[in-house]
């Protein structure tokens, strides 16, 4: 999907027409629904890096206005353009990875533990 999104802002530019429009997204979605079928992708996607964006994807999910905010608009042709783009997803990946880990799962362990004493009481 990173290497589509680079490609679809390499060659069109990134506007919010292009990054909502039915017409990019529904051919993905049936593509990535194609390959998912084959055994070899499923064991690509058990792997550890995929495991660990679904992991965080909540955390990514909230961080979203971030990537679509934070490096503005990017013009079509440039690949430093691109490249900042990755940078720019890179550094929601590593924040998310940091609030689910420091946040994230403290804060469901402190919930958690409270919701056990209070069935205690009961």
């Amino acid at each position: 999907m990173l290497v589509y999104a680079v490609a679809m802002v390499l060659a069109f530019g990134s506007s919010s027409a292009l990054r909502y429009s039915a017409v990019w997204s529904v051919p993905l979605g049936l593509l990535i629904l194609s390959v998912l079928t084959s055994t070899r992708v499923s064991a690509v996607l058990a792997g550890p890096v995929l495991v660990r964006l679904g992991v965080i994807g909540y955390a990514l999910f909230l961080l979203r206005a971030v990537v679509l905010e934070g490096f503005g608009a990017v013009h079509s042709g440039s690949l430093s353009n691109a490249l900042l783009a990755l940078g720019w997803i890179g550094f929601a990946v590593l924040i998310a990875e940091g609030a689910h880990r420091y946040i994230g799962v403290p804060g469901r362990r402190w919930v958690l533990a409270v919701a056990r004493r209070q069935t205690a009481r009961v």
